[in-house]
């Protein structure tokens, strides 16, 4: 336990934190992965190019500072991180070496040696965030539905949009219907044209006893192009296996006596195709509104509709940019009022204009739930 005069100390570095976050976690994950080059099969290494990941662990690392003294109230804040390492297999023994590295970046930036009081005291607090983490995950990894990742033959894999495929698994020892709607696979890859194995997380679309679908987007722009996905759209076949680990993650239905609305743009829709499914098979008032770049780019358009026309209470749209422009308020309007629950799946830009437009209309923090595809901590609406 922290003492009082310790978790002051901790509290005065947070404007410290505040101005050298990003640089103490960038000079910490190039040492960390010099130092153990073997977990790079971890991080994900396009959003480390593009610098999401050393925000998000900035974040992480200010909130906790922040709330040094309870961390309770930051609990559903990192409960996405929690998630995100129980899918690619952080295990207790992980901990040290993050903070052997992290304390040096620390060190490196402020200039203070190890032995200062200060130091001190951010290893001893270290040791407590690292408790906190392990223990929320020693409980996410009990409700798993299998140990670490398993092999699973690929049965189908059908192309949704130009950038989007669908691909199906089977097993025949492993239930696969255990996942929530709204739930997440992650993918272990090997390949010849990566230096390292590299993991990747996708939404699940449906699944059943002995089937399991995702869907991937190819990552592919000026800028950068995604690594896992390339490979899986342009060399994984039907009949090839793909090494998976157990579904997880906490975007899934919220207040049940409420009506539902899901606002998904490109793949973003993947996680709200089995979250409107649920919804509408519990009987509940339930919109799928798919925004998209025009008609020929609607993903799983023909199982949206299969499942529209399972109850008159259920209902499915498009929204085409090139005709329609934007979704705004004037659009929104028709479909929520104070008691409607809102799922947003898209983009950052898709997030943000969403959560914006929904606010302008009134609609509470409390009824909008987003699931984003860079690190949470590192999106700001």
């Amino acid at each position: 336990m922290l003492t009082q005069e310790e978790i002051q100390t901790i509290k005065e570095t947070v404007p410290l934190l505040k101005d050298k976050g990003q640089t103490i976690t960038s000079i910490f994950y190039k040492r960390l992965f010099e130092q153990h080059p073997e977990l790079k099969n971890v991080f994900n290494q396009t959003n480390q190019k593009r610098g999401l990941q050393s925000s998000a662990l900035a974040m992480a690392v200010l909130a906790a500072a922040e709330n040094i003294e309870d961390l309770s109230p930051i609990v559903p804040a990192i409960m996405p991180v929690v998630y995100k390492h129980c899918a690619l297999q952080v295990k207790p023994e992980h901990y040290p070496i993050v903070g052997e590295n992290l304390i040096w970046a620390i060190e490196e930036v402020t200039g203070l040696e190890d032995e200062d009081p200060i130091i001190q005291t951010w290893i001893k607090a270290y040791g407590e965030i690292a408790d906190a983490f392990i223990g929320l995950e020693k409980e996410v990894y009990s409700n798993m539905a299998w140990d670490g990742f398993k092999p699973f033959e690929v049965t189908e894999i059908t192309e949704e949009t130009e950038i989007i495929k669908a691909f199906t698994i089977k097993s025949d020892d492993i239930d696969l219907s255990q996942f929530v709607p709204g739930q997440y696979i992650t993918v272990d890859i090997t390949s010849d044209k990566l230096p390292y194995q590299a993991k990747r997380h996708y939404s699940i679309v449906d699944g059943g006893k002995d089937f399991l679908t995702f869907g991937v987007r190819k990552d592919v722009t000026e800028a950068h192009e995604g690594e896992v996905s390339t490979i899986l759209h342009d060399e994984v076949s039907v009949g090839d296996t793909l090494s998976l680990s157990a579904p997880v993650g906490g975007f899934t239905l919220a207040n049940k006596e409420n009506k539902q609305l899901f606002l998904g743009s490109g793949v973003g829709v993947t996680p709200l195709v089995s979250m409107y499914k649920e919804a509408v098979s519990s009987g509940l008032e339930s919109t799928f509104l798919q925004s998209t770049s025009n008609a020929q780019n609607v993903a799983f358009g023909n199982k949206l509709n299969d499942i529209s026309d399972q109850s008159s209470l259920a209902r499915f749209d498009t929204h085409f940019r090139d005709e329609d422009g934007f979704i705004e308020v004037v659009q929104l309007q028709q479909y929520v009022d104070n008691e409607t629950e809102v799922y947003i799946c898209g983009g950052d830009s898709f997030l943000k204009a969403m959560i914006s437009e929904l606010q302008t209309i009134g609609i509470p923090m409390d009824n909008i739930h987003f699931e984003t595809f860079i690190p949470r901590l590192s999106f700001s609406a």
